[in-house]
């Protein structure tokens, strides 16, 4: 970006081609480490989510161990409780490992996997998240909860709930708060400077100066 040698990188999806997307990221972060770029800004403010897998393949390039982010529970009619899943979803180092300084964007249009990649770089200490608002807090499992109705409607609701290793609800009606949050600005909401990615400009090169 500009002279400052920053990394910059837009994810609007991790819906699409799994095998493409996963060679783009490769490819993209071994360009990183082969141009030694200090520090990295990930704009996921129009990420609508999509594959959890690839989205933790993805986080995998910025890890070197590996770590537990979070378990679903379901309800059982039997129990009267939620119960855990038995399958914690977690980080995997990846091929590449990327340590260079990062910062992710995020908005209200960062929803499910969007908001998981972004809890586990914040959560982990791993990256600063700036924005002007929390993300959706969509983030329940809807795996088991999707219907088709009359008239070609399609439903989905959650049926499972994200815990961490404490048992406590993440993500879920509370979204992402942002570590660093930028006031809306009428030159922002006019489209005359994008006051979010200033922020994070100034934020990620006092961390590496």
């Amino acid at each position: 970006m500009d002279q400052s040698g920053i990394g910059y990188v837009q994810i609007s999806t991790f819906s699409d081609d799994y095998n493409m997307l996963a060679r783009l990221w490769d490819h993209y972060i071994q360009g990183l480490i082969d141009q030694e770029v200090p520090g990295l800004i990930i704009d996921m403010r129009a990420n609508g989510g999509g594959n959890t897998s690839l989205m933790l393949d993805f986080l995998g390039y910025f890890f070197d161990e590996e770590i537990e982010l979070y378990e679903s529970s379901y309800y059982s009619n039997i129990t009267g409780e939620f119960e855990k899943s038995g399958r914690p979803s977690k980080i995997i180092p990846g091929p590449l490992l990327y340590d260079g300084e990062i910062v992710v964007l995020v908005s209200p249009n960062c929803v499910s996997a969007c908001e998981g990649f972004s809890y586990a770089l914040q959560s982990t200490g791993r990256a600063t998240v700036v924005g002007s608002y929390p993300t959706a807090g969509a983030f329940g499992d809807v795996g088991r909860g999707q219907y088709s109705l009359p008239g070609e409607i399609n439903m989905q609701y959650p049926t499972g709930r994200p815990e961490n290793n404490a048992g406590k609800l993440v993500i879920e009606g509370t979204g992402i708060i942002p570590d660093l949050v930028v006031p809306v600005t009428e030159e922002g909401v006019m489209g005359l400077s994008d006051t979010i990615l200033d922020a994070a400009i100034n934020s990620l090169l006092d961390k590496i100066s």
